[in-house]
């Protein structure tokens, strides 16, 4: 979440950290140097934490636009994957097309473009969400978290499918994933895993990010 959103820089996001995709996973920076350490959860038995009640970023907006990574590339990954088997002679046997307008785009350079391939459909076009405030005049935390995780759990199937298109199946319905924190406006899901040491470091210059910032180094 050191990316810029809209020129402004993300202060609360920052300090969520996410393990899986449910609110009940979540935690809160105590230390924002020491990521891996003295956690608060954001979810108790008794109440929400307090910082869902405060601002999603500073300066405030009043609403903000969520494109999601991997379904915004779904469509392109699985053409990639699947247009190959045209070069097979008359194509593979479950092989669906479309010819489309002369002013659209095509897939194999001759006015068509494919819909099915190996028992599996084209993805649509990926889906964007907006976050509105509700009660304040800026969007709070709380429903940043509330709305885009309720999205997570409605385009779950699409997510399981998309980040097995490259394996040519779609990943087990229990597969773990942790939200990654690239940006606010665009998010993304990771497999659960103890290797990814890309995700540690990540999460460790999310931090150092919020260290710098919360000391006035930054602006």
């Amino acid at each position: 979440m050191i990316e810029r959103i809209y020129g402004r820089r993300e202060i609360s996001g920052c300090d969520l950290r996410s393990r899986r995709e449910g609110k009940a996973f979540m935690s809160i920076f105590r230390r924002p140097h020491r990521p891996q350490r003295s956690c608060r959860p954001y979810v108790t038995a008794e109440a929400v934490d307090s910082i869902a009640e405060a601002s999603l970023i500073d300066p405030p907006v009043s609403s903000i636009t969520i494109n999601f990574m991997d379904l915004f590339n779904a469509e392109a990954d699985w053409v990639a994957v699947h247009i190959e088997h045209a070069e097979v002679p008359n194509g593979l046997a479950d092989m669906k097309w479309v010819v489309v307008a002369d002013d659209e785009s095509d897939d194999d350079g001759q006015g068509k473009r494919l819909l099915e391939c190996c028992g599996t459909s084209r993805p649509r076009k990926a889906r964007t969400l907006t976050v509105t405030a509700s009660s304040a005049a800026f969007v709070t935390s709380g429903e940043f978290v509330s709305t885009t995780h309720s999205w997570f759990h409605e385009i779950r199937d699409e997510i399981l499918f998309a980040k097995g298109i490259y394996e040519k199946r779609s990943l087990p319905v229990d597969t773990p994933m942790y939200v990654l924190p690239f940006s606010l406006n665009w998010l993304t899901l990771d497999l659960e895993t103890t290797t990814c040491r890309g995700s540690v470091d990540l999460w460790k210059s999310v931090a150092d990010y919020v260290h710098r910032r919360h000391g006035g180094i930054l602006d």
